[in-house]
């Protein structure tokens, strides 16, 4: 099942997913869930890597027994 939202576009941004559109035969709707997936995606995988890199260097400083960024002499 489909859920309905409503966005506001810039008047530019409408009239290129318009022109899109029609060009491709699909529909504007089809444009913008395929970019709000991709968007997503992306979202998902650079908060993913922030996580894991923060858990990384968190148990790599009670491994060492120093901070993040602390420098050795």
């Amino acid at each position: 099942m489909k859920k309905q939202i409503n966005i506001r576009l810039p008047e530019e941004v409408d009239e290129r997913l318009q022109m899109l559109a029609e060009t491709t035969g699909r529909t504007k709707t089809f444009y913008a869930e395929q970019a709000i997936l991709k968007f997503i995606g992306e979202m998902e995988s650079y908060y993913q890597a922030e996580t894991d890199h923060i858990s990384y260097t968190s148990t790599r400083s009670k491994e060492t027994g120093r901070h993040s960024g602390e420098q050795t002499a």
